[in-house]
């Protein structure tokens, strides 16, 4: 083995070929949606229960006014910036205010659309765990299936939030809110799919899966 590689383990939670890769795949589909159900439970309460998100959403003073500017000065759908500079390569018309506006021409009515808009939140949410799940079958010595899916959360959250807020202004408040949201999704789909679906065991494992010396990941060069 060449220094500092790790070596998967085939045991609990692994995918192999043949009669077992039927089983696997049984396991993948159990996972996204049991997974998919914890995810989506999650957003549902994040956003409807818990009121950190409406910490930083916030409605127009006059939303007829808005609507009516919106209208003349947006007419099709599609994302707007103010000021519209294409990218840095026309001049500035407007110092302030910056906004960073999706405008959706036909109309919502948000409360007809709720059903609609949960059902399309469910299958991402299926689908998210899914490819969770695929992930959590590949494990090496160490492995704890919690904290890795903290940590493809927080990749997540980074990839989905941060640049919103470093080129468009988007609040720390929402950005931070966002990232933990995507965070603790994560980490509650991968202990239920660890635990229920592919029975591995779980906990925060304070070192890494290369720290300990009977691992097979300890930095040395097997001479054969």
């Amino acid at each position: 083995m060449e220094k500092g590689s790790c070596s998967a383990t085939p045991d609990a939670g692994a995918c192999g070929s043949g009669p077992e890769k039927g089983k696997c795949c049984a396991k993948l589909i159990k996972g996204a949606i049991l997974g998919g159900l914890i995810m989506w439970a999650w957003f549902a309460l994040s956003w409807h229960v818990i009121p950190w998100h409406a910490n930083s959403l916030m409605g127009f003073k006059d939303e007829k006014v808005v609507a009516t500017a919106l209208t003349k000065a947006a007419p099709d759908s599609g994302v707007y910036v103010l000021p519209f500079t294409d990218m840095g390569k026309a001049e500035q018309k407007t110092d302030k205010p910056f906004a960073f506006v999706s405008v959706y021409a036909p109309g919502v009515n948000v409360k007809d659309s709720m059903p609609q808009m949960m059902i399309g939140a469910f299958v991402m949410s299926v689908v998210m765990a899914g490819f969770l799940s695929c992930l959590l079958t590949k494990k090496v010595e160490g492995f704890c299936p919690v904290a890795f899916s903290m940590k493809i959360g927080l990749l997540v959250g980074i990839g989905a939030h941060l640049p919103n807020y470093l080129f468009y202004h988007f609040p720390l408040s929402w950005t931070l809110t966002g990232m933990a949201d995507e965070v603790i999704a994560f980490a509650l789909a991968g202990a239920v799919i660890g635990k229920c679906v592919l029975k591995l065991k779980l906990g925060m494992c304070p070192a890494s899966a290369c720290a300990t010396t009977d691992a097979k990941c300890d930095g040395k060069t097997d001479k054969k």
